[in-house]
């Protein structure tokens, strides 16, 4: 039996079929004897009986509920992918967008860009390899301004085409780099703490047995009596100074050494790959000039000194 509520509009459709002489092509849902409710297509016309002249309706009944699922998963999907929050596109095997949401539309509108400039930037290249290799794409950060979008690309090898999917992941990547820093640096100077000059360190060492002539110098530096300066001038001063010190030590170094604050008034200075002893001398001449001249402590002068350990490997 048809659904009651379809029965008016589907009876309407036939009399105004009959009535006008034409064909017709319905599509309702019935409910069958097993209370399941089917879609149907039906297609009819009148006829007029050659035997007995009177007219009748002739027509033949299909089930389309499965074409009718489809249909609406896809419709699903559709709205989906349109009124997803994130970024969505679609990319032809040339890396040619041919859909994008209204959400990447209205983020690259946002941020003044365009909206290419939201995708990474070997984004045809990533489009062919994904469809070659029938794979998803790792996640690859795009930053534009200050947002950082994080990229899936995912093939649909059958249509010949890309998706992507972009999730802004700044919060989370301000907090990673957060991390990073409270794990690796000190916080007061930003230099590196212990445990990533232990790791450098580390590196050196082997770098130092597994290569021939290879030369690094590990300097131990200890600022004397700095308690008295945290005693007598407190400890914004103390740590003003250190941050002074910090910058002095790391200004006008190459990318060969390695500053690192790894206790209160204790720093470690590694050179790596140093051409010759010399250059160990000279970065040892270095950090001592950075005491030869007072620091300026909220405008008063404060005279620090330094003891300083060196150790040259030359393996």
């Amino acid at each position: 039996l048809i659904v009651p509520d379809e029965r008016a509009a589907v009876a309407e459709e036939v009399a105004q079929a009959i009535t006008e002489d034409r064909p017709f092509v319905l599509e309702y849902r019935i409910r069958t004897a097993q209370g399941q409710v089917r879609w149907v297509r039906e297609r009819g016309s009148k006829v007029r009986s050659a035997m007995s002249g009177e007219d009748r309706l002739e027509g033949i009944v299909f089930d389309i509920t499965a074409d009718r699922d489809r249909e609406a998963r896809l419709d699903r999907l559709a709205a989906f992918l349109r009124g997803s929050p994130g970024p969505v596109i679609e990319a032809d095997a040339q890396g040619t967008v041919t859909f994008a949401n209204d959400a990447a539309t209205q983020m690259a509108e946002n941020l003044g860009v365009s909206f290419e400039a939201l995708l990474p930037l070997d984004h045809p290249d990533l489009v062919r390899v994904v469809l070659n290799a029938g794979e998803r794409t790792p996640p690859r950060d795009v930053l534009v301004h200050d947002r950082v979008l994080s990229w899936i690309y995912q093939p649909y090898v059958e249509g010949a085409v890309c998706h992507g999917f972009a999730q802004d992941v700044t919060f989370q990547r301000r907090t990673e780099g957060r991390l990073a820093r409270a794990t690796w640096f000190d916080p007061l100077t930003g230099l590196p703490n212990l445990a990533h000059f232990t790791r450098r360190l580390d590196h050196a060492i082997r770098a130092s047995r597994a290569t021939p002539g290879y030369r690094f110098a590990l300097l131990s530096l200890d600022l004397d009596r700095f308690r008295l300066v945290n005693d007598s001038l407190g400890r914004d001063a103390a740590d003003q100074v250190l941050v002074d010190v910090a910058r002095r030590l790391r200004d006008g170094l190459d990318t060969r050494v390695e500053v690192a604050r790894t206790h209160a008034d204790r720093f470690l200075i590694l050179g790596q790959n140093l051409p010759d002893d010399a250059a160990a001398h000279r970065l040892v001449d270095h950090t001592l000039a950075c005491f030869e001249r007072p620091f300026n402590v909220f405008g008063d002068p404060v005279y620090v000194t330094a003891s300083v350990g060196v150790v040259v490997d030359d393996c």
